[in-house]
């Protein structure tokens, strides 16, 4: 697989792969799946109960998700 080099620094290309590879996809699922024509007013209106904390759910996973997909991507490339 060919490199892409844009900036002169490995860091800065290393992270740019690192978010075209694993956090882009996560990006473009949460669009498809909650913003795409709306669909975040049914869910809005499915689940009405707002005293539970779903966003600090939702987001505290999504980072998790990142962290261990960044220990994992560092691992099978050293």
């Amino acid at each position: 697989m060919p490199k892409i080099r844009l900036f002169p620094g490995d860091i800065l290309n290393d992270f740019l792969g690192f978010v075209i590879v694993f956090v882009l996809p996560f990006i473009i699922a949460n669009y498809l799946l909650i913003f795409y024509k709306n669909r975040y007013q049914d869910i809005v209106n499915k689940y009405k109960n707002y005293n539970y904390k779903y966003a600090l759910i939702y987001s505290l996973s999504i980072i998790g998700m990142t962290v261990f997909s960044a220990f994992l991507y560092g691992f099978l490339t050293s």
